[in-house]
């Protein structure tokens, strides 16, 4: 990692935190086709979907704002958001796995914070 020129950004992320979030928005993509499939044939897709479009609408704009909120909170290194992205996948979600996942996310992206502050810091004596 490269101390003189380090910004928290999403091009300064790792391989791993990159392939993960690409993978969260790459099922957010087939959720969508998913849901393009059931608009452009309703009459087709009606009685297996069991309920509205409308609500199928709702779904998929709520996984994209979650995914959306997951890039922002990694990408920007939001350690507060990260823990809440930890508590949700317990509680509610009842999924350790990307739990743990979240866990080395928070981990690794307080780490960078640190080194952040002490590379500013290094600047101001500087």
């Amino acid at each position: 990692m490269d101390i003189n020129n380090y910004q928290l950004s999403f091009s300064s992320l790792g391989m791993f935190r990159k392939l993960f979030l690409i993978a969260c928005w790459a099922i957010v993509a087939i959720l969508s086709l998913g849901c393009a499939v059931w608009l452009f044939f309703p009459n087709i897709m009606g009685e297996e979907l069991g309920f509205s479009i409308a609500y199928l609408l709702v779904m998929t704009a709520g996984a994209m704002s979650y995914v959306y909120w997951i890039h922002s909170a990694i990408a920007k290194r939001k350690t507060g958001q990260l823990l809440a992205l930890i508590g949700i996948q317990i509680i509610p979600f009842l999924n350790p796995i990307t739990a743990l996942v979240f866990i080395a996310v928070y981990r690794l992206s307080k780490q960078e914070i640190e080194l952040n502050q002490q590379y500013q810091l290094l600047q101001k004596t500087a």
